[in-house]
Parts: structure tokens; sequence; C-alpha cells
């Protein structure tokens, strides 16, 4: 028991089970967490989105399908190389370098959108 307090009074169930935001109080931490945020809510839009404007353009569920298995094969191809690449080369460019390529797609994705 803790010093003169009452059983159970000590926050312990309470640390165990709610979020540690001490990270957040940090600026770079929380650019980051932030970043990560947005990042991710646009991955699972364009996740829903591309599916939807694949079956809107063609009315089929088998070009859906193959959608599915056409993002399979990049992810086993590359992913076969991205870990001696990642260590290979240094992870600030090789981040930088993919995040531009995530936005080019992103937006070459809008433009298709956009001119129908």
């Amino acid at each position: 028991m803790g010093k003169g307090r009452p059983p159970g009074r000590d926050g312990g169930v309470l640390r165990r089970v709610a979020i540690d935001t001490r990270p957040l109080s940090h600026p770079a931490y929380r650019r980051l967490w932030l970043g990560q945020g947005v990042s991710f809510v646009g991955f699972q839009v364009t996740s829903v989105a591309v599916p939807v404007q694949v079956y809107d353009m063609t009315g089929s569920s088998f070009w859906v399908g193959a959608l599915g298995f056409v993002n399979l094969v990049p992810l086993i191809v590359f992913g076969l190389w991205g870990g001696a690449i990642a260590d290979h080369m240094d992870r600030r460019k090789l981040l930088f370098v993919s995040s531009c390529v995530m936005w080019g797609a992103t937006l070459l994705l809008l433009v298709q959108a956009l001119l129908g």
C-alpha cells in the first residue's frame, strides 16, 4: 500500500488502461503523430475510393478483384528488395523519395478522377 493512501487510489488501474499523452508534449513528436494521422486517413480514403471508382467505370466485380491482385504483386516484389534498399540508403532520403512518389500517385489519381 502507498504512504497513507487508501488501497486502489494510487491510479495504477487508470495508468494501465488510459492512453499516455505525455509524448505529445514534444513538438517534433506531435508533428510526426499528426502527419502520420493525416497520412493514414488519406490512405484509407484512397483504399476505398479506388475500388469504388473501378466498379463505377467497369460495372464488374471481377475488375475490382483484379485490382486487389494488382496491388498485391508490387507489395511482394518490392517487399523483397525494400529491406536491402532501406539498409543501404540514408533513411531520411528514402522516406522523402517514397513520400514524393506517394504524393505523385495521389495527384495522378486526383487528376484522373477530375477528368473522368
